[in-house]
């Protein structure tokens, strides 16, 4: 497989030259971050012997490669191979870093990253974070995973969260600062592959 080979980094490249030489420029939604949407999809390559090929979590064997597609159009921008049994977390954090550096040789938009509940992760958020941090340029929407989560503990923050932006709506300023406001968030301790919360609330979008 091709993993973190100069191969495959020479064939990233070519991807985004080949993409920057015919003029392609990812468009945007309408608040003006371009969409980047990364997510493990599953090959069914039962009956067959290739190498790597193991159940994958829609319960067929096969291959389990992640991909990254940027723009509304959904341009291809990074792609990894995996074997069909391995957790759709496990070495993507390495991905998430790669797919903003070529995604920043495509746009220079601000990017709205969209990841699946499988990759609710404390590292991915510290990256995400990270990066805006640095280049004020790099937002991110997950899918949130309860795990052992109470639901009338979720439905709660929920609530209070939706007070607070209710709240805030009318404490704010007139002027437009962005088309996505946080009006509130949770902090995140960084400690290990699994988010644990300090606050009350969750990123609210608006």
């Amino acid at each position: 497989m091709l993993k973190k080979s100069t191969l495959r980094k020479d064939i990233q490249q070519a991807n985004v030259d080949m993409l920057r030489e015919m003029h392609i420029e990812p468009t945007a939604l309408d608040n003006g971050f371009v969409p980047v949407d990364i997510d493990v999809t599953p090959f069914d390559n039962s009956k067959s012997n290739k190498e790597g090929v193991s159940r994958t979590y829609k319960g067929f064997d096969g291959y389990a490669p992640i991909m990254a597609y940027i723009g509304t159009e959904g341009y291809l921008v990074n792609l990894e191979l995996r074997i069909g049994k391995q957790h759709c977390q496990k070495e993507t954090p390495d991905f998430l870093r790669e797919t903003i550096e070529l995604c920043r040789q495509l746009t220079e938009k601000p990017l709205l990253i969209r990841l699946d509940s499988g990759n609710d992760a404390s590292e991915n958020i510290g990256i995400f974070m990270e990066e805006s941090y640095k280049y004020n340029n790099v937002s991110f929407i997950i899918k949130r995973n309860p795990r052992q989560e109470s639901k009338e503990e979720w439905l709660g923050s929920v609530r209070e969260c939706c007070q607070t932006k209710q709240s805030l709506i009318f404490t704010m300023p007139t002027e437009k600062v962005s088309s996505i406001t946080v009006k509130s968030r949770r902090t995140w301790m960084l400690k290990d592959s699994r988010r644990e919360s300090l606050g009350a609330t969750n990123w609210c979008w608006s």
